[in-house]
């Protein structure tokens, strides 16, 4: 179990630490005060005790970002799970007197993460409270350096640090005392076909996955064509084994043909309102229920926007969201390297 005492210390200690203008030698500088080290040739930080976490440099001799290992009672680094990302989140709310501004996930074996972005109107760094290689760390760096070299690396792919920064989805929350304010996000990969669509979504469907069950939330992805919108197609996800996506039956749809493209009827003994799949939730489950939705829904006529349009086209747009807890609603999200063009009908 987390040991959150020492957590809330650590954090403290370091939200306490002057770190300049992050360039390496004031990283090294602050480290000492708090009675750290960062091992010659290597970034990562010790104490006299042992591994402490690490510091991510870049290479103009700036530090990128500072992170710190969450350990258990016993000393050992905490393995990611729902109860310990709750406790977390909310003992690092309580030193920072506010809630996350920013939620999401990274792909690359990464996982979620939940970001304080300047949580004090004077202060210039970002707070994360994030899952790395299936364990907990907290990490702190300087706003508006990592989101410039967050967003260049997102958007041009040619970063000098670690991919699992790259997002899977992001999702803003409230933030009616203006932390988000010149909040710069990197653009979203636009896809350029069908193929290319189903591939993305799925992978971001995949971290998606892993993400929701190490929160326990539930979340949703809405497909929907512009100009026929009872067309549409949604793909429910919770934190169990299998999801299931759905769509509505229409008067005149050939169930027949649906059931062929491996859609269900709830009800047997009657016309249903909705057609239902269920799949597993590990990559092979999430790929065929993209390529069971995206098909349907591409035999029915619906296109890309990217595809341009006349007139008789009927153009695809989709939504998510995703429900961090049982007291709050579903929150959109934006499922990042799955862009499509705004519809231009």
């Amino acid at each position: 179990m987390i040991e959150l005492d020492g957590y809330e210390a650590s954090l403290k200690r370091v939200l306490g630490a002057d770190f300049g203008g992050w360039g390496t030698a004031e990283v090294d500088d602050a480290l000492t005060t708090l009675r750290w080290r960062r091992e010659p040739g290597t970034g990562t930080v010790m104490s006299d005790s042992g591994d402490v976490g690490s510091v991510e440099c870049v290479e103009d001799n700036r530090v990128l970002a500072l992170r710190i290992v969450v350990l258990d009672d016993c000393g050992d680094r905490v393995r990611a799970d729902s109860g310990g990302w709750h406790r977390l989140v909310e003992c690092t709310a309580h030193v920072l007197g506010t809630d996350p501004q920013v939620i999401g996930g990274c792909g690359f074996g990464a996982g979620p993460f939940a970001w304080w972005r300047n949580p004090t109107m004077s202060d210039t760094n970002t707070v994360s409270v994030q899952v790395r290689e299936d364990r907990f760390e907290f990490a702190v760096w300087s706003t508006e350096y990592f989101e410039n070299q967050w967003s260049q690396y997102v958007e041009w792919g040619d970063g000098p640090y670690d991919p699992d920064w790259v997002p899977s989805w992001l999702q803003l929350g409230p933030d009616p005392a203006g932390h988000l304010d010149d909040l710069y996000l990197p653009g979203s990969r636009v896809v350029t076909n069908w193929p290319d669509f189903e591939s993305a979504l799925a992978d971001m469907l995949v971290a998606l996955i892993r993400d929701l069950r190490i929160m326990d939330a539930k979340a949703f992805v809405l497909l929907k064509p512009t100009k026929r919108p009872a067309r549409l197609a949604r793909i429910d996800i919770g934190s169990g084994e299998v999801f299931r996506a759905e769509r509505i039956v229409r008067r005149g749809m050939d169930l027949g043909a649906m059931a062929a493209l491996g859609w269900s009827n709830r009800d047997t003994d009657r016309i249903p309102n909705w057609l239902w799949s269920e799949f597993g939730t590990d990559a092979d489950g999430v790929r065929t229920a993209v390529t069971q939705v995206c098909s349907t829904l591409r035999d029915e006529g619906v296109r890309l926007p990217q595809d341009g349009l006349d007139d008789d086209g009927d153009a695809l747009t989709y939504s998510a969201g995703v429900q961090p807890d049982r007291e709050r609603n579903f929150a959109r999200i934006e499922l990042y390297g799955a862009h499509l063009l705004p519809n231009r009908q």
